[in-house]
């Protein structure tokens, strides 16, 4: 059995090598444009000739070659490097499919039959497979790992196997972008389909080589030519919209001044570059629940005053923190090369304002660790107030006073009393302080255990006097030399979280990318050229689709498997009708489980203990581990399958359901 495939992985290298000894390629020729042509002229032409060229839309037998010429050009071209060596001498180390540029030192004027053969996928201890074994995949890591790790930073994964005679295109390219990459803090992940079809199915890629990116949990399918400036461009694009703000002279007040309303201390980066790097937006998106980002664009005019006002040299980038005082920056760096690493360090020395607000339990988890053994030892304290304009001037007093503090074992935070109600009635010593409004109060505390246990000491009320300072100095003093000062002990109740309601605004924020994400990958397919798209409203159009469903001539195969409520109600969300209005029939998508049941037993398990079993006619009719396992579907994960539903549908290979007549508009749900 191995001498055929042998045979067949010969052929594809000889004709491999014969497609690249192909006339050699004039990237101004191919895009059409002059030697004095802008990048942004080249950039017009080039978007314009790929969607004139892409294989997707374009059925020309030819697209394919001349999409990779254009792609090819485009990179040469839109490269400062590679153009000048081009025009220079008339290399474009085109011998490395898409671009790789790994042995630009010569050209392959000849196919190396060795070279090539110990380079190709069926040899299991190539070097390419060595390094891919670095980032390889299971599917527990990446359900365990890689999903909690893609809400900090977003992952490059590639779908590949042994035999995937394509993949071996895209390899120089793909070394190259994981090596710079991972360089800027991107996760990199490759899946080898031949050992972990699981975690292949479950991300839905069903096609080799396919490259795909994760962040916050979402997979969004990488769909263009594999050129670098792409997959840089892709990773760009995957991160959520609105990281960093642009700052100006302006606006930078009231950027800054946003530190109490956000409580978050806020970053600014000045640099000469128009567009914010991609290392910055990468920062952002790490830390962005501990801080705000801001980019200053050296090169416009509107900013200058404002370098002028922080004494920004343009020699380096440069960024700046800046906590509840927005005159001075708290912390600077400045260097030519800012690597993840120094710009990581900068981040974690800075994530706290000087006496942040507590307005949740990670927060507080964060500010006031537990306390795990006597040389780590930290100590809050913490200003029980109010934010009406009569405590402004002994808040104030209490921020000065924590500024100056010197102690490292010693945090500072003030809570607001109304909003976090169980937390102060038990740290004012039982005080029922809910009916009313008792004046600031300074506790020092220390939390012993995760559950909540902690010992406290209430110091003294708090007006901002000197002597509230004396007394908060004298009481520091006495705990550094004798922590049983902490005379209380109590177990404190959770935070509440006070930005909640924020949480709304983003689960739609991000229910709308993933729409996006679904329609994009859709008309990515040459499928747009034939069907037209739209949605139904599962409240308003409910009743339609059952009398639908109803009168189809094979309904009791439709209703075979359904998730019905405790009133016999179908939850119709992420169903996926096909409809042919002249011959009167409809093919029907609906959510397929693809993980694990309540059992134990995949899917696929299942669908293979049933063929082996009885017949349907030998045991009454009941719902499948699949079947009874959509209803727990998150709804990101409803259209999971769609894709591999659409190219059915494309081949013709779906059931159809006939019907007399469609249903009337009368049939919409009135009142909604």
């Amino acid at each position: 059995m191995s001498l055929p495939l042998a045979v067949i992985v010969v052929v594809s290298v000889l004709e491999l090598a014969a497609t690249h000894a192909g006339p050699e390629l004039d990237p101004y020729k191919t895009l059409g444009v002059t030697r004095a042509a802008s990048q942004a002229e080249i950039k017009k032409v080039y978007k314009r000739l790929a969607r004139e060229w892409h294989p997707d839309k374009n059925k020309n037998p030819g697209a394919e070659d001349m999409f990779i010429r254009i792609t090819k050009s485009y990179e040469i071209l839109s490269s400062e490097d590679k153009r000048t060596n081009y025009d220079r001498y008339g290399q474009t180390d085109d011998t490395q499919p898409y671009g790789g540029g790994r042995y630009s030192g010569h050209r392959h004027d000849n196919f190396n039959f060795e070279e090539s053969f110990f380079n190709f996928p069926f040899n299991s201890r190539t070097q390419r497979d060595f390094t891919d074994s670095k980032y390889s995949l299971h599917f527990n890591q990446y359900v365990n790992e890689v999903v909690p790790d893609s809400f900090k930073r977003p992952y490059l994964i590639k779908i590949t196997s042994d035999w995937c005679f394509n993949c071996i295109h895209i390899e120089p390219v793909w070394k190259e972008v994981v090596q710079e990459m991972e360089a800027l803090g991107v996760g990199i992940g490759v899946v080898d389909v031949g050992y972990e079809r699981r975690l292949a199915n479950h991300l839905g890629a069903h096609r080799t080589p396919s490259i795909l990116g994760v962040i916050n949990g979402k997979v969004t399918f990488f769909h263009y030519a594999v050129a670098k400036e792409h997959l840089m461009q892709f990773v760009e694009d995957i991160l959520p919209q609105r990281l960093v703000e642009r700052v100006s002279d302006k606006n930078h007040q009231q950027f800054l001044n946003s530190w109490h309303e956000v409580n978050k201390p806020h970053v600014l980066l000045f640099d000469q570059v128009p567009v914010v790097p991609l290392l910055y937006k990468l920062t952002a998106f790490a830390y962005k629940d501990y801080m705000q980002f801001g980019y200053v664009d050296q090169g416009l005019a509107e900013t200058s005053n404002l370098q002028r006002q922080f004494n920004i040299n343009t020699y380096a980038p440069t960024m700046l923190v800046f906590k509840e005082n927005t005159d001075n920056p708290a912390d600077i760096i400045q260097t030519k090369g800012m690597k993840k690493q120094i710009i990581d360090e900068f981040m974690s020395n800075n994530k706290f304002l000087l006496a942040p607000r507590l307005v949740n339990q990670k927060l507080f988890d964060e500010l006031c660790p537990v306390k795990q053994f006597h040389r780590r030892r930290k100590y809050c304290v913490l200003l029980i107030t109010g934010d009406d304009e009569s405590f402004s001037s002994g808040n104030r007093a209490f921020l000065s006073f924590a500024s100056s503090n010197t102690r490292e074992v010693v945090r500072f935070a003030y809570v607001y009393q109304q909003l976090q109600q169980p937390l102060c009635n038990i740290l004012m010593t039982g005080k029922e302080s809910a009916h009313a409004s008792l004046p600031p109060q300074v506790v020092i505390l220390e939390r012993r255990n995760s559950a909540g246990k902690a010992f406290f000491k209430p110091v003294t009320t708090w007006n901002g006097s000197e002597n509230d300072k004396q007394r908060l100095v004298e009481e520091l003093e006495r705990l550094q030399k004798d922590p049983s000062i902490l005379i209380h002990d109590a177990m404190l109740p959770e935070l509440n979280n006070e930005f909640a309601s924020m949480f709304v605004i983003q689960w739609i924020y991000a229910f709308y990318g993933y729409l996006s994400e679904v329609m994009d990958d859709i008309l990515h397919n040459n499928w747009s050229l034939t069907l037209h798209f739209s949605f139904l409203n599962t409240d308003k159009h409910g009743e339609w689709m059952r009398t639908l469903l109803d009168g189809a001539q094979d309904a009791a195969q439709i209703y075979a498997c359904e998730d019905d409520d405790a009133n016999g109600n179908t939850d119709y969300a992420g169903y996926v009708l096909a409809l042919n209005g002249h011959k009167k029939y409809f093919c029907l998508f609906k959510p397929v489980y693809t993980g694990e049941d309540p059992d134990g037993k995949t899917a696929e398990d299942d669908s293979t203990r049933k063929s082996r079993g009885a017949s349907r006619e030998d045991h009454p009719p009941r719902k499948s581990a699949r079947c009874r396992s959509t209803s727990t579907l998150q709804i990101h994960h409803k259209l999971d399958r769609l894709g591999l539903w659409m190219e059915r549908l494309m081949e013709g290979t779906l059931p159809r359901y006939y019907i007399i007549a469609w249903p009337g508009l009368d049939k919409i749900t009135p009142g909604k």
